[in-house]
């Protein structure tokens, strides 16, 4: 029997706090009693997060190639299972028409170009911009350009193309040196670390608002140490993201390394906050998306945007519910032929049993410390979650990868982060509400630049 939730009260940065999973409202102790720190117009919540309202976003896989061979790709090393291949302007041309048909009455739309590594393919990304700008035009919508490189191809023609373009930028570097080579490296082997930070500074000449988004394996967990080094690079957008579920030995798989992550997490937390105070904004995703749903008491009914806001189009023109499910093809909804996409589908695969079990060593806990249980493959532990309405639900790529299925629930470990940072998160609303509405306002906006980044996550 599902336990009804109520409101759980827990201690953060020796403050005490409760939240209401129910309401959204979020309350914290001070001198005169309980208050609350959200915005007190808002009477109950805004469930406007994943609602199908049309696919205004696509990834569009412009290169099944790459010059680089990271173990952890859930891209098979970017060529997703398959050959090498190049998306053609044909088809991209055919996936910007799908794109637009489907967003509805929506105005915005926007067009992430992806890999394995898209600035393997220039004439494509070229072309199929100045076909959108002009479609887009056409149909009364204005359409956004980004593009998620590995930071290793750099050159005067693709300076030109992320200037002329206004195209926003995302690139992938784990950490320091050694955290970073040890996954991220080209097909012989040697690390891209060094390669990638030198192109760093001319991204963001392009791109002032150059996001980094760091991947978190089980042996790079020093996200307070990497985070200073993106700083101090002149990066203001970060994401750190845990890796997969597919390798066991590059996840956080244990309760010490949880810990290790949230006390990461609370280190960050507390320079984040003396960042802001001083006027000094920057954003950090892993924050950010709970806080703004906290403020404003909006519920995600979806952990992601996949199959609703957001999908995946491969060198082909096959429509996938996310990039994540490109390789096994086990989620294609679509093609770009077709107009619509269909249903998600509750993929039978492996399973595992025993020792390869190991997400089930995490417990499941509640924002109190109470046990939830520890049974990961049971999907039903989502609805006894304190925080269900604020991340969503579980990822269905990280259930399929556990359990063989998107329907059997989500990787332990990753929700007891996510628990934490939803702790996170109130402290630093209540912290900043009553005296730094400047800084909400300015990490807002950086969040506005940021979805291009993220939505599809």
């Amino acid at each position: 029997m599902t336990k009804t939730l109520e409101s759980r009260q827990f201690e953060y940065a020796g403050r005490r706090f409760a939240y209401n999973p129910a309401t959204m409202l979020a309350e914290v102790w001070g001198d005169t009693g309980p208050r609350s720190f959200q915005d007190p117009i808002i009477q109950e919540p805004v469930f406007s997060i994943g609602r199908r309202r049309g696919v205004n976003f696509i990834t569009l896989n412009v290169a099944h190639d790459c010059n680089m061979a990271c173990p952890y790709c859930f891209a098979k090393q970017g060529m997703y299972g398959g050959p090498r291949q190049l998306m053609s302007g044909a088809v991209a041309y055919k996936a910007v028409d799908w794109l637009l048909d489907s967003a509805g009455d929506q105005r915005h739309v926007y067009l992430r170009f992806l890999g394995g590594e898209p600035l393997l393919n220039i004439p494509t990304i070229e072309s199929t911009i100045d076909y959108a700008k002009g479609r887009a035009a056409e149909a009364g919508k204005e359409v956004h350009f980004s593009i998620n490189t590995n930071g290793t191809i750099f050159n005067d023609k693709i300076e030109r193309l992320l200037r002329e373009n206004a195209m926003t930028i995302s690139v992938s570097i784990d950490g320091d040196k050694e955290a970073h080579d040890a996954y991220r490296v080209f097909r012989n082997g040697r690390g891209t670390f060094d390669v990638a930070m030198k192109t760093l500074p001319r991204l963001i000449e392009c791109d002032p608002l150059t996001m980094v988004n760091a991947t978190v394996t089980s042996a790079a967990l020093d996200l307070y140490r990497y985070a200073m080094l993106y700083r101090e690079n002149g990066v203001r957008l970060v994401r750190f993201a845990m890796v997969g579920t597919s390798e066991k030995n590059m996840c956080v798989t244990t309760p010490e390394q949880v810990r290790r992550l949230t006390g990461q997490y609370d280190l960050l937390a507390r320079r984040y906050l003396d960042d802001l105070r001083a006027g000094d904004y920057w954003y950090l995703s892993d924050f950010y998306k709970y806080l703004d749903n906290l403020q404003y008491r909006q519920a995600r009914v979806s952990r992601c945007g996949a199959g609703t806001s957001y999908v995946n189009i491969d060198v082909n023109g096959a429509i996938h519910l996310c990039h994540r499910f490109t390789a096994d093809k086990s989620q294609q909804v679509g093609t770009v032929h077709e107009k619509g996409i269909g249903e998600l589908k509750p993929a039978a695969g492996r399973t595992f049993a025993g020792e390869d079990a190991w997400v089930t060593s995490i417990d499941h806990r509640r924002l109190d410390g109470e046990l939830l249980g520890h049974d990961g493959r049971n999907a039903g532990v989502c609805t006894q979650c304190d925080i269900h309405s604020l991340c969503g639900g579980y990822c269905f790529h990280d259930s399929a990868m556990l359990f063989g299925s998107t329907q059997h629930g989500p990787d332990v470990a990753k929700c007891e982060v996510d628990r934490h940072l939803a702790k996170v998160a109130m402290w630093l609303l209540s912290e900043l509400h009553d005296r730094d509405d400047q800084a909400l306002d300015a990490i807002r906006d950086l969040h506005v630049h940021s979805i291009q980044h993220v939505k599809g996550d």
